[in-house]
């Protein structure tokens, strides 16, 4: 599929139901994306944005079939980003996850961008906007928590977090958060070589303490292959965390539809409140 233009950020993207493959001119960066719309998309009806950020050298097209099963069992946007390769060693497609990464490309501003224009266009729900990602598309969705007041929930999976950047602080707005994890995966036990990391453990341990959620957890074993413990909140806010046994980085196929199944039911528990005109 070839895109018929290049549209600039000011221009109406035109969006049609179903499946719509995008290059936008923003800030002088060429940008390819998928953005995909129920195919009953109707006029008044506004519905939940799910974002999905591939990991260093994936491409759009991973998360975009990731996230389509979705768009119509559940009436979703799914909204899949091309990374920008980057200027350091690798060379890879990544994002801007942190202040010093090796991609220079503001991708606050042009998922900040994406988002407010799916809401101006009447197909958006600002209180329902949602992020997950595998790798550095995890780190870019704690990201996202910590640096916007957009999202009702992120799911990072397959990742650490960073020490020193992604914990939330007074500016950030309370959110759910969910963290699916192989124990096996290399930054299961956080990680000081590169990128000083915190553990899973320690990830859950933050954003329980920022939420103020209960010390007990619900415990889940009944997914094969999964221990899930949920941490909730008097606010109805919640700490996921989901590991994966026997999982390295990279998840298996058999695993990861079930995983993204979690992922997507989490996110339609929450919405954000409605903010007073």
């Amino acid at each position: 599929m070839v895109a018929e233009e290049v549209r600039e950020a000011t221009d109406d993207l035109k969006l049609k139901p179903g499946k719509n493959l995008l290059r936008i001119n923003y800030e002088g960066v060429r940008r390819d994306l998928y953005i995909e719309l129920p195919q009953d998309v109707a006029s008044g009806r506004r519905y939940p944005i799910v974002f999905g950020f591939h990991g260093d050298g994936g491409t759009m097209n991973a998360y975009r079939k990731r996230l389509s099963p979705f768009v119509e069992k559940f009436k979703i946007i799914g909204v899949s980003i091309q990374g920008i390769v980057s200027r350091g060693e690798s060379g890879l497609a990544s994002w801007n996850y942190y202040d010093s990464s090796a991609v220079n490309i503001d991708d606050i501003a042009f998922i900040t961008y994406l988002v407010e224009y799916l809401v101006k266009s009447g197909v958006g729900d600002m209180t329902r906007v949602y992020a997950t990602g595998g790798s550095s598309g995890g780190l870019l969705s704690y990201r996202l928590a910590v640096d916007t007041d957009l999202f009702a929930a992120i799911a990072p999976t397959k990742c650490g977090m960073i020490k020193g950047h992604h914990e939330p602080n007074v500016k950030t707005v309370p959110l759910s958060v969910m963290q699916c994890i192989g124990n096996e995966d290399k930054s299961f036990n956080g990680s000081s070589k590169r990128l000083t990391m915190y553990s899973a453990e320690k990830r859950v341990k933050i954003w329980r303490k920022f939420l103020k959620c209960k010390p007990d957890p619900i415990v889940d074993e009944t997914v094969k292959g999964m221990t899930i413990k949920r941490y909730t909140n008097k606010n109805g806010e919640e700490v996921v965390y989901c590991m994966l046994h026997g999982v390295g980085h990279n998840i298996p196929n058999s695993v990861r539809p079930i995983m993204d199944q979690l992922i997507i039911n989490f996110f339609m528990k929450h919405k954000k409140a409605e903010k007073s005109e």
